[in-house]
């Protein structure tokens, strides 16, 4: 991040955010990656003859949280439907910077420019949400502004 005081308002306030939720990232990154990486034969054992379901108290709670539905069919089969994992793996990648950028662009109302104005150094970071100081950042990088 190029503007230090954007950079640490936006730490600033992803830390509270975190403490808050009682959220960390590594935590959602594990289990992104329980969901990639399930098995279908964690939870079910097959031959020619038949599919049987594995006892799920007897599983590891990694391949439970990648369980999406238990449901019965109009036939009461059990239907048993995992997470997305190629949505998961999609998201790691992402975390890992194995995409290239993606690249957005803003206009204002009607798809006019943005209004811009000036700000001084008295900007009040703290009254911005997260999503607002990551903007601006973001706008401040495309400028080629920095402090």
């Amino acid at each position: 991040m190029k503007n230090v005081k954007v950079a640490s308002a936006v730490q600033a306030e992803l830390a509270k955010r975190s403490e808050r939720t009682r959220l960390k990232a590594d935590a959602v990154i594990e289990e992104l990656r329980w969901i990639a990486f399930a098995n279908i034969s964690d939870y079910v054992a097959w031959n020619h003859e038949k599919v049987i379901f594995l006892n799920s108290q007897k599983m590891a709670p990694e391949a439970l949280s990648a369980v999406a539905q238990v449901s019965y069919d109009r036939n009461g089969g059990v239907q048993v439907k995992l997470h997305d994992k190629i949505a998961a793996l999609d998201k790691l990648m992402k975390h890992l910077g194995k995409y290239a950028p993606e690249r957005h662009e803003m206009s204002g109302p009607g798809g006019k420019p943005i209004e811009t104005k000036s700000a001084g150094s008295d900007l009040d970071y703290s009254k911005l949400s997260v999503e607002e100081l990551m903007q601006l950042e973001a706008m401040m990088i495309k400028a080629g502004a920095s402090e």
